[in-house]
């Protein structure tokens, strides 16, 4: 850092009024720091001397006072139980540190460190998605944008019905692929109200048209004043991601429907000092905010120490920092993130990690040759993130597309020509406010005791990392800057894994899952015709916990048959419901006691293809597993007139009285069949039992997993599902009996499974 820089800093400083003392905090168990970790910058001629933190403040302000004239300095500012003490900036601060250290009353005295946001990082643009990732039970599964923009939901606005995207329809919602990488896509519309995020950064432009009403001044420690403007643009980006609105027909969405509070301790280049930062700190841990977000870093400081101890075991905060972009396991400037496995501090810390979007290659057995199928990782480490046992959670990092300050100028845009709406930054300065986020979410929609329980519930709820090396590296503490390996990387993750060790081992952290710490899911249905197998548009579907209708769908696209239902609460039953003008009767009920595990989108579900016949005569349809080879449904007619219908008869109704096959699957490989029995009043045409038989046509009948659904006049009277409890050698299953009596129409389950035996000719 240049001289010139460290005496503006300085003389910035100097001016600052007098602040008064904050409350008092438990006494902390300060660490052994020394008076000047690995060479940090200070500010020339400033030292903060620290003192009983349980002192009222005029007394505080008094020993201050007397210890500055004791020798020659001058008190430039107060905040608790510590001051900033003002000397010549000649002056040598490091020998007055050790000298008034020893002072009675005094416990702690260092000079007034410089921090700065974590090394900038070229962000890499990326183009609008053509494809969006799930986590699904099976894996993780490509969606098509196109897809995922012509689905619809349904919602009551003034009276009226209105059917919106389902998800948010913000232009550059498709830019943002962290959001879609952790789940948040699944629940965006919860509308329970997040706590307030404190930002300690550069400011936000509170007028931002994303921000206005969502980001709130707190206050400005550089310039003093109530004004937290950002002459930066790093805050603002920052606070984008937290709490831009949603759905609001512009830009981007936030991952939460909260508050922001701007608290301003960093300058329009991007740096502060340990004091700024400290009475930040302390702002934040006096206001509504629950969550403190740091994305920012520098060496250890006993000052910071003491505000994050007040914030996080005095006022129950929690507090999120950013582990630094040195790519480096090493700790020693990245404060207050490496704070995080401090026995006083730790728990109520999470220290934040930044992921990649695309995948890498690891040489894990060091051959210098790579292979794509067993040596390609997703959700790795990005080449600039710090890592390490320290580093606890990981959130998307890189190009992350968010807000920039447009109502005034600001430094990043005069230097690096940004969007003044909206660019991609990298750094753990983005992953940091991911979590600060989706801990606001999660906070607003379960209990928590403490910091803790939060912080501990976040990482159990995130993914395992994939954890990958090559053995080869040189260096094991110096990342991506290392060299020796083969491949696009030196690791995914590090692991205890050689040459790897405890200090650099990644085993432990987890990535960030949005949708299982919110204990949301969602699933996919395909809604379709029973006859022709195009999409029912028009068709609505409903998904209830409890008798709630938790979110609700429509087919809109002639094309697309899949709609999507969202925020799903995991691990509870919830149902199904249909309606379809001109098919169905009323709303029907298709699907019962499910449950759901939560951080996934089911996108397969056995059963989850719901295709209706039309609303007349008698209708057995068949659904099955996409990918499955060629299934065959027959339908015996009664013994009174011994016939059967299937698809090799398809489409002939006059052979066999009053009964036709609608669809062979065979001729689009589309996995529906469907057959009708015209009824002549209450029953069909033919008394008597009318036995129909499931073929898998050469497979086994358990990897098929067909479900038939029996439907009369409009209304489903029967759906039975298998359950894969045939033999491994079953091609067969005889779901069961359709029988017409003098009572009406009844379907009997059979569940009987074998091969031609079930032939009931």
């Amino acid at each position: 850092m240049s001289k010139r820089l460290i005496h503006s800093l300085a003389a910035a400083l100097l001016a600052l009024a007098l602040f008064p003392l904050g409350p008092a905090s438990a006494q902390p168990q300060l660490q052994d720091l020394p008076p000047n970790p690995q060479g940090a910058d200070f500010v020339p001629g400033e030292l903060v001397v620290g003192f009983d933190v349980n002192l009222p403040p005029v007394h505080s302000h008094s020993q201050a006072s007397a210890l500055a004239d004791s020798v020659g300095a001058q008190v430039a500012a107060v905040t608790m139980g510590a001051a900033l003490l003002s000397f010549d900036v000649q002056a040598d601060v490091l020998a007055m540190a050790d000298v008034l250290s020893q002072q009675p009353g005094v416990r702690f005295a260092e000079p007034n460190y410089i921090y700065s946001l974590p090394t900038d990082v070229e962000a890499q643009p990326i183009a609008e998605m053509s494809e969006v990732p799930f986590r699904t039970p099976e894996g993780e599964q490509l969606r098509s944008v196109e897809t995922l923009k012509s689905l619809r939901t349904l919602v009551r606005k003034g009276g009226r019905t209105l059917a919106i995207p389902t998800y948010p329809n913000d232009p550059e919602s498709f830019y943002l692929w962290g959001h879609w990488l952790i789940g948040a896509n699944l629940t965006w519309p919860d509308k329970k109200i997040s706590p307030m995020v404190c930002v300690v950064d550069t400011g936000v432009d509170v007028n931002h048209p994303e921000l206005k009403g969502r980001a709130v001044n707190g206050y400005d420690y550089v310039n003093d004043d109530k004004i937290a403007n950002d002459d930066n643009g790093h805050g603002t980006h920052v606070a984008g991601i937290i709490a831009a609105r949603a759905n609001n027909q512009q830009g981007v969405w936030g991952l939460s429907n909260g508050k922001v509070l701007a608290v301003k301790v960093l300058g329009a280049q991007g740096f502060g000092t340990s004091f700024n930062i400290a009475q930040g700190i302390i702002h934040c841990a006096d206001s509504p905010a629950r969550i403190i977000n740091l994305s920012l870093g520098g060496p250890s400081s006993s000052l910071q120490f003491n505000a994050l101890d007040y914030a996080i075991n005095t006022k129950g905060k929690l507090v999120v920092a950013a582990a630094g972009n040195s790519s480096t396991s090493l700790i020693s400037n990245a404060y207050p993130a490496a704070y995080a496995k401090d026995a006083v501090l730790g728990a109520g810390l999470l220290s934040v990690g930044a992921a990649r979007q695309n995948s890498v290659t690891v040489d894990v057995n060091g051959d210098d040759i790579i292979t794509p199928s067993t040596e390609t990782f997703t959700r790795c480490a990005a080449n600039f993130t710090n890592y390490g046992s320290w580093v606890e959670i990981i959130a998307p990092g890189e190009s992350i597309y968010s807000t920039l300050p447009t109502s005034y100028p600001f430094y990043r845009s005069t230097f690096n020509g940004l969007d003044r709406y909206a660019d991609y930054i990298s750094g753990t300065s983005m992953a940091a406010p991911y979590v600060s986020a989706v801990a606001a979410r999660v906070w607003g929609t379960a209990v928590f005791n403490t910091p803790a329980d939060l912080a501990d519930h976040l990482v159990a709820a995130g993914r395992p990392l994939n954890i990958a090396v090559d053995p080869t590296v040189t260096s094991v503490t110096n990342g991506y800057n290392t060299t020796g390996y083969a491949g696009s990387a030196p690791y995914c993750w590090p692991g205890n894994i050689a040459p790897y060790g405890a200090a650099q081992d990644n085993s432990a952290a987890r990535y960030l899952d949005m949708a299982a710490a919110m204990n949301r899911a969602g699933v996919t249905f395909r809604i379709t015709d029973a006859q022709t197998g195009l999409p029912l548009t028009g068709a609505v579907v409903r998904v209830l916990v409890s008798g709630k209708v938790i979110d609700t769908s429509r087919v809109e696209s002639p094309i697309n048959s899949e709609v999507d239902l969202i925020n799903i609460p995991g691990f509870v039953y919830f149902e199904t419901q249909i309606s379809a003008k001109g098919y169905l009767k009323g709303v029907q009920t298709f699907a019962e006691s499910r449950k759901l595990e939560s951080g996934y989108l089911y996108s397969n579900l056995t059963g989850g293809h719901y295709a209706i016949p039309s609303g007349k005569y008698i209708n057995l349809v068949t659904t099955y597993k996409d990918g499955s080879s060629d299934v065959d449904t027959v339908l015996y007619l009664p013994a009174a007139a011994p016939a059967a219908v299937s698809a090799a008869n398809f489409g002939n109704l006059y052979e066999f009285p009053f009964a036709f096959y609608n669809r062979d699957n065979l001729r689009d490989g589309f996995p529906l069949t469907s057959t009708t029995v015209v009824n002549n009043g209450k029953n069909p045409y033919y008394s008597g039992e009318y036995y129909f038989l499931v073929n898998a046509a050469g497979t086994v009948m358990n990897s098929v997993r067909p479900t038939v659904r029996v439907f009369f006049n409009g209304k489903m009277i029967q759906s039975i599902a298998h359950t894969g409890t045939c033999s491994s050698t079953d091609t067969a299953w005889r779901p069961g009996r359709l029988v017409s009596s003098s009572s009406g129409v009844q379907f009997l389950p059979d569940n009987l499974c074998g091969g031609a035996e079930l032939n009931p000719y």
